[in-house]
Formats: C-alpha cells, sequence, structure tokens
C-alpha cells in the first residue's frame, strides 16, 4: 500500500459552512492545502473523495499528483522541448545516446499542439479537448493553401500522446486521457492515404529541367537513382562517395541504432557528383543544399508536380 503523503478533514465554521480540506508537503517541503466548500457534511465528504480520486492520493504518485495541479500543457510542451528532443548525442559506434536527430521538426509540432492545448491543465486536459485538437486541425490550410493532411495530424496525436506519457511516468497526471478514448479514435490510421506516386519518363525530365543549382539537381538525381532518404544524402559526406567501385555509403537511423548500406552510383549520378566540388573525408557532398522545401517547392511547382514528394522519388 503506498505510503500517505497528505491528510484530510472535514471542518466546519460560521463563515464558510463545512470545508473538504487536504493539506500535504509540496517537493520542496513547503506545506500547502486545498479546500473546497459544501452546504453539508455529506456533500463535503462526497468533495473530498472526488479530489482524493481525482488527484490519485491513495496511488503510489502521493501527493506529487496533487502538487502539479496547475501545470499547464503549455508547461509540459516546453519541459518536452528542453529535456526530452533536444539535438542528438551519438557514441563513438554511432548509436544514439540522448535527444533526436530533428530536434526543429519536432518543436514545429510542439507549437501546434501548444497554440491550442496550451492554456489547459495537465490534470484538466480530456478526451474532448484531444478530440477538438484534431477536428481543428484538420479544418486548417497548409501554408500553400492544401488541407492538412490525416497523417500529419495522426503524427501530432502520437506526439501528445508519448508527451502525456512521459507526464504520467512523473507523477504530474494520473491518467494519460489516450487512455480513456476508443481504440484508434484520436489516431485513425485507416483515415491516412496510402501514396504510391511513380514518376514517368516525361515527369522525371521536366524535374530535372527545373533544377537550376547543380547541387540541388544532383541531390534530387541521387534521390531517384539510389532510392536513399533526403537525410541519408544531406549527411553523406566525400569518404563514402567511391568512384573506383562505383558505390555510395549512406546511413541510416532506426530508433537509437545507425545502420549502413551501400548502394550503386548510376553512370548519370557519377556524372552528376564529379561535376560538384570536390572534397575530403567528412566534408558534406551536398553541403550547399539546405532542404528547407523552398527550392523543393519552387522546383515542382515550375515542373507542374506540387502533389510530388521528395520521399517519391524512391519509388521505382
Amino acid at each position: 500500500m503506498a505510503k500517505r503523503s497528505y491528510s484530510s478533514s472535514i471542518t466546519h465554521d460560521r463563515k464558510r459552512g463545512w470545508c473538504a480540506r487536504i493539506q500535504y508537503y509540496d517537493s520542496e517541503g513547503r506545506r500547502k492545502g486545498i479546500c473546497r466548500s459544501a452546504d453539508s457534511k455529506p456533500e463535503a465528504k462526497l468533495l473530498l473523495d472526488r479530489l482524493i480520486e481525482k488527484y490519485g492520493l491513495n496511488s503510489q504518485a502521493g501527493s506529487s499528483l496533487l502538487d502539479s495541479r496547475h501545470k499547464t500543457f503549455k508547461w509540459l510542451c516546453e519541459q518536452q522541448k528542453k529535456e526530452r528532443y533536444f539535438p542528438a548525442t551519438y557514441s563513438t559506434s554511432g548509436k544514439r545516446t540522448s535527444g533526436v536527430r530533428n530536434p526543429k521538426k519536432i518543436h514545429s509540432a510542439i507549437d501546434r499542439l501548444a497554440s491550442l492545448l496550451g492554456e489547459i491543465r495537465l490534470s484538466e486536459l480530456s478526451v474532448q479537448d484531444l478530440r477538438n485538437y484534431r477536428r481543428a486541425r484538420l479544418a486548417m490550410k497548409s501554408r500553400q493553401g492544401t488541407n492538412i493532411e490525416p497523417a500529419t495530424v495522426n503524427r501530432e496525436m502520437s506526439l501528445c500522446r508519448t508527451m502525456l506519457n512521459h507526464a504520467v511516468t512523473n507523477d504530474w497526471i494520473l491518467v494519460n486521457p489516450f487512455q480513456k478514448a476508443m481504440a484508434g479514435e484520436l489516431i485513425p490510421i485507416s483515415d491516412e492515404n496510402q501514396r504510391e506516386i511513380i514518376l514517368s519518363v516525361a515527369e522525371e525530365k521536366k524535374l530535372l529541367a527545373a533544377c537550376h543549382d547543380r547541387y540541388f539537381k544532383a541531390f534530387v538525381v541521387a534521390g531517384i537513382d539510389t532510392g536513399a532518404r533526403a537525410g541519408e544524402l544531406l549527411s553523406l559526406t566525400w569518404q563514402y562517395v567511391d568512384f573506383t567501385q562505383d558505390t555510395i555509403k549512406v546511413f541510416s537511423f532506426k530508433g537509437k541504432n545507425r545502420t549502413e548500406r551501400y548502394v550503386p552510383m548510376t553512370p548519370r549520378l557519377k556524372e552528376h557528383l564529379l561535376g560538384l566540388e570536390r572534397g575530403i573525408g567528412d566534408t558534406l557532398v551536398f553541403k550547399r543544399v539546405t532542404f528547407d522545401k523552398k527550392e523543393w517547392n519552387r522546383v515542382r511547382e515550375e515542373a507542374g508536380l506540387t502533389h510530388l514528394h521528395f520521399h517519391d522519388l524512391r519509388h521505382p
């Protein structure tokens, strides 16, 4: 049985009437309390039971939940960006030891969550609040004026669920509201559109013709000819480009582990790489490419392929 870390009582005085009172000590040893007024002793007893249940005071969390009752979702967002989603660090073997590979992208998703849920207290965040968030996000438009994809909202909801699980682990809330929702209600994978886009020869020519910068054009050719992901190509260094064997060694990450694989270098890709400014060692091959989608959006618009994602280049 959990160690009792609070005291509860029902008191009465002439000014306030009946009162359900809980007293506890916070993490710094300061004595604090909470009181709810009632019209009768039975009502005060009911209020007291509800407070004990709401803040899980009979659980192992003890008074931590009560001490965290004023924390908002915005507070959780800032805490997670600072303590969990920071730039990754790696061991000498290439294994990620802490942080994340793309904190900027995750921070953007966290900021979107905070913009609609930030002012809600963690202890009061409900399934309906999460439903409202999903509905509001799907009704928004992207910067390009297109509808927000369900897959994008699903990723944001999954991130929210992970953050709230972290809050449960740290005794900031008793239950993750995602657990109270019906299965598949808040993150319905079935709503996502399965993409299977294959570039025709004519479309590929239009795409490459719209690439006016030689570095970006080589980058796109590498995406088409190797099937490598954008992140794998952006981190490619000259030491892993072998013009003798006509191979490229790329690295990818899954979870905390790094994997490597060799991909063949086509004659077309070799020609484009030889046309770049050569470097040695850990010099980036595509050092002049900043894939923030600005140039990619311009290229695909000029080519009349606004529906195309860079990831689609991986499809044969």
